[in-house]
């Protein structure tokens, strides 16, 4: 009866298969061809010793006639087998410094171990037809497909590999340091000294003209020759790449995220409080109900919330909204604090009652105080019946700090110009 074998290509350092439960938990099954070939192989490195041993030479005549001998249609198949499962291998991947062991492949951050894996290549699949490999010119690399392929032939890419096209390439470069008066001589030499008539080089020939030649771009601006200082910026762009990484970069698209976020809430806000009004004045018996609710759950802060919100700019807002009537002559007038300056730059003619009550919001070092001219020990009749321009203003701070009392100074200065000294009397709390 033939027994058939399973190979497991997602693990290969474990059980590949098992006869019997008999196999210890780091063997590694192999088709009969390999373990023959692999004999061969242990029987030509013994060899190897020997002064006269060309390893080249008997590797061609006995293991290579020896693969081929055995190349029958059963073992075509489990290599194309094998061939669809190999990408299945499970890479380790590190992410750490490059050491002797371990390689950076391509231009990814992405490395694992070079020489396990070329190792495993070779003994599920051996690859007879392989002639020479291409890679990039990394050293490591070589060094481990020669250790692993001997005899593949390893060549590095034409454009690299070319050290005539990569001197002719370098020409371009220095254009830009040649008197531009020059710059159209110089051209046809590096046209002269083409090393192929290859179509990417015709290709990037006329780019290069149609770009930067005859383009928008004027070769009067990339050409340094004249250029007594720096030719790059690239001290710039190193310290605002620094500045984009530090906490000084101010994020605007994560600030314009917050505030739509912000609109929106603030809109679903409102829509939800019209549809409750709605749904309240068709049933009357909730109405009060319904204001006390929300009246907990709006204006009142409880203690951990106060002065922790924006809830007294809202309120600022809401006084300027509703009582900045530009037509009514003798209703309440309100001005923001830090709209004062800005009044008088703009030289707007300001007219302020002599004998009307004025109560001015001021903030100082984050935190907010009272300025009112309205005495609190006299009744509104008194205060009317007194009429004198030269009255007295009072400060509400509940912190009771006399320093605060300074911050008046401008607004004294912009109701009362021609006066030299200013009384306010700082009511404790």
């Amino acid at each position: 009866m033939e027994t058939k074998v399973y190979i497991d290509y997602l693990n290969p350092k474990q059980t590949l298969a098992k006869f019997n439960g008999t196999h210890h938990s780091e063997c590694v099954c192999k088709l009969p061809v390999q373990i023959v070939c692999e004999k061969e192989y242990e029987r030509l490195k013994s060899m190897a010793k020997l002064k006269d041993f060309d390893f080249s030479d008997e590797y061609k005549r006995k293991l290579l006639a020896l693969q081929q001998h055995s190349d029958n249609l059963e073992v075509a198949e489990d290599r194309a087998h094998i061939i669809r499962n190999i990408r299945r291998i499970p890479f380790r991947w590190y992410v750490q410094k490059r050491t002797k062991d371990v390689l950076s492949i391509g231009y990814n951050s992405l490395y694992f171990q070079n020489q396990q894996v070329l190792q495993q290549i070779r003994n599920i699949a051996f690859n007879k037809n392989l002639k020479h490999i291409l890679v990039d010119f990394e050293y490591s690399l070589m060094v481990i497909v020669n250790t692993i392929f001997k005899e593949v032939e390893i060549k590095g890419c034409w454009y690299q590999n070319d050290w005539g096209f990569r001197f002719w390439k370098k020409h371009f470069l220095a254009l830009a340091l040649i008197p531009i008066e020059f710059l159209q001589r110089g051209f046809q030499v590096i046209i002269n000294q083409m090393p192929d008539q290859n179509d990417n080089i015709v290709k990037f020939i006329q780019y290069f003209i149609n770009q930067w030649v005859n383009g928008k771009i004027s070769p009067t601006i990339w050409n340094h020759q004249r250029t007594d200082k720096r030719r790059s910026n690239n001290d710039v762009e190193g310290f605002h790449s620094v500045v984009k990484k530090s906490s000084l970069k101010v994020r605007v698209a994560a600030i314009c995220a917050q505030m739509r976020k912000t609109e929106r809430q603030s809109i679903q806000t409102k829509n939800q409080e019209s549809k409750t009004c709605e749904v309240n004045l068709t049933d009357g018996d909730r109405v009060q109900e319904s204001v006390f609710e929300s009246l907990v759950s709006g204006p009142f802060l409880i203690t951990t919330n106060w002065l922790t919100e924006s809830h007294i700019d809202f309120g600022l807002d809401f006084l300027e909204s509703h009582f900045n009537d530009r037509f009514d002559l003798f209703g309440i007038r309100y001005w923001r604090t830090w709209q004062i300056q800005e009044l008088i730059s703009e030289t707007i003619q300001v007219c302020l009652h002599p004998y009307s009550d004025q109560i001015f919001i001021v903030n100082t070092i984050n935190h907010w105080i009272l300025l009112t001219n309205i005495d609190p020990t006299k009744s509104p009749s008194d205060q009317n019946c007194e009429q004198t321009m030269d009255g007295k203003w009072f400060i509400y701070d509940s912190l009771n700090n006399s320093a605060n009392v300074k911050t008046a100074k401008g607004i004294m200065q912009f109701l009362y110009p021609n006066q030299e000294l200013h009384f306010v009397q700082n009511d404790k709390m």
